[in-house]
């Protein structure tokens, strides 16, 4: 009962039409600079996704200056560690209430969260660039021809075409065969 007089819990998204629960402001999905203006009305993020293996959503949490509450899955300790806490269903009410007393270290901590847009576009380019470097001169020449659509039956296009192509292949070279002897 006392969390409910401390706490207010908003959930923005999509949930069933049948689901209600007390205490909870439920806000339609959003995206873009309205999300992030909606975050920005809030305190803290709380996500509890499980198996996620990189998930957005306590990026822009974190990017719009809120502490976050985590679980151990996927690779939100990865994301998360240092902006936030993390915290199971046996110990949210003690986490909430360490978030409380250490919301301005946290608060502090994301004004330099380095999961930016930039940084993490430029990193996907870099690898990018070393991974198109790294290709060897025949893997380049059967990715490019994968990409012309007359050449798929030569090389990579689909297990049917290719086959056929050979089979006309070894009937064009056995009718060479008939016609030279």
């Amino acid at each position: 009962r006392e969390m409910r007089k401390k706490y207010q819990f908003t959930y923005i998204g999509s949930r069933p039409k049948d689901l209600e629960y007390k205490n909870t402001k439920f806000v339609d999905p959003l995206s873009g600079k309205a999300l992030g203006d909606e975050l920005r009305r809030h305190h803290i993020y709380i996500t509890a996704s499980r198996g996620d293996p990189g998930p957005m959503h306590p990026i822009e949490a974190i990017l719009s200056g809120l502490p976050i509450l985590y679980i151990n899955s996927g690779s939100l300790p990865e994301l998360c560690k240092g902006y936030g806490l993390e915290f199971n269903l046996e110990n949210l009410p003690q986490k909430l209430e360490e978030m409380r007393e250490r919301y301005s270290e946290f608060k502090a901590a994301n004004a330099h969260y380095p999961n930016t847009t930039q940084r993490m576009g430029k990193d996907y380019l870099d690898l990018f660039k070393e991974l198109t470097a790294q290709r060897t001169p025949a893997g380049a020449a059967r990715a490019a021809a994968r990409r012309i659509p007359w050449a798929r039956g030569r090389s990579g296009g689909s297990r049917r075409r290719a086959g056929a192509g050979r089979r006309a292949r070894r009937r064009g070279r056995a009718g060479r065969r008939r016609a030279r002897a």
